[in-house]
């Protein structure tokens, strides 16, 4: 009897390894997932992987606050040759930038020198982004399911309050919370074997299987200058009450200062992770901090890498003038200009004395 339970168990630890293996193997040929702006960036950035010496990765305050042409001309002026790409994505936040980040890597870009990281605050519930879309799956592998399972445990269990610390419905209240956490959990499990096991996306590889072409992407994602900048049209501008408003938002942060949010202990070994993949890879990562009306900063607590912070409207004052946003969290065209001549300045001051023109 024992026999048979044991041989019984042996065959489906085969069989499920068999099957880890063979999907597994799938994923290592299929394309990259068609997640809008990822797709088109990483595609296009692994075809012209020679060209590229810097590389800037963030959310939309990346999109569509840097120029990499204006950037390249202000190095040239100095005697450095650069070619710089933007791979920021809308709400492209930890820990799914570092997958792009590693999908961009994995081309090995020979010439790739810098890579700047924008800092953002870590991810790890589905607000305002659907967990039943390809946008929440395709970055959920082994590490970063693993990442955000520990960030939930770490952090977000711990905040839960306690039952004795719960004045009324304690037990309610107190299941509520622990039902969201666990919820939480099982998706990101959900979405890791979703894309573990490439349900569906097989598919994609029937037109080269059958010998037909692919059809071509859409360029609109890299933008007019095909340097992944998504520029906001010239004449867009705050108007309206939204004026006083925002105005009113600056006001503030400039009485107050920027707050500084501590990276937990998760997300900033996600980070250092990150940056010593760059690293390895030859490059030399720098953290980027963007001008946001928020007023809320996020840091390592340790020096993982050096720190590029534009989040003081006192220091930094037009990147906060109500004249150069196009909307209360973006700047317009204008403000992108000044916000890239802004970070090429700060970032040739890192730059060891003689190093410009290497």
């Amino acid at each position: 009897m024992i026999a048979k339970v044991l041989r019984a168990l042996v065959s489906v630890a085969l069989f499920a390894g068999g099957m880890a293996l063979g999907c597994a193997a799938i994923g290592l040929v299929l394309p990259v997932p068609n997640v809008p702006q990822v797709k088109e960036k990483i595609d296009w950035f692994r075809a012209h992987r020679g060209e590229y010496t810097a590389l800037f990765l963030g959310t939309s305050r990346v999109r569509r606050h840097i120029i990499p042409s204006l950037f390249d001309r202000l190095a040239a002026e100095r005697g450095m040759e650069m070619r710089s790409f933007n791979l920021g994505v809308d709400t492209l936040m930890a820990p799914e930038d570092g997958y792009v980040l590693d999908l961009a890597l994995a081309a090995r870009p020979p010439k790739l020198r810098y890579v700047f990281i924008e800092l953002s605050f870590f991810r790890a519930n589905f607000l305002g982004q659907a967990p039943d879309t390809i946008r929440a799956a395709y970055w959920h592998d082994c590490e970063r399911t693993r990442t955000v399972w520990c960030h939930l445990i770490d952090n977000d269990l711990r905040n839960i309050k306690p039952l004795r610390k719960r004045k009324e419905n304690r037990w309610s209240t107190w299941l509520a919370d622990i039902g969201e956490w666990t919820s939480l959990v099982t998706e990101h499990g959900r979405l890791f074997l979703e894309r573990g096991t490439n349900f569906g996306r097989v598919a994609v590889l029937w037109p080269a299987v059958a010998g037909l072409r692919s059809p071509s992407h859409p360029l609109a994602p890299l933008g007019p200058g095909l340097d992944g900048f998504i520029p906001s049209p010239a004449d867009t501008v705050v108007r309206g009450d939204a004026v006083a408003a925002y105005e009113q938002e600056i006001s503030k942060l400039k009485s107050g200062g920027p707050r500084e949010r501590p990276l937990d202990p998760v997300p900033e070994a996600n980070l250092e992770r990150m940056c010593e993949r760059i690293r390895r890879h030859g490059a030399e990562p720098i953290l980027l901090i963007a001008p946001s009306q928020s007023g809320y900063t996020s840091r390592p607590r340790r020096e993982v890498a050096p720190v590029l912070d534009f989040s003081d409207p006192q220091q930094w004052p037009e990147l906060f003038d109500v004249r150069y946003r196009a909307d209360a969290g973006h700047l317009n065209t204008a403000g992108a200009e000044i916000f890239t001549r802004a970070l090429a300045g700060k970032f040739y001051a890192l730059l060891p004395l003689g190093n410009s023109g290497r």
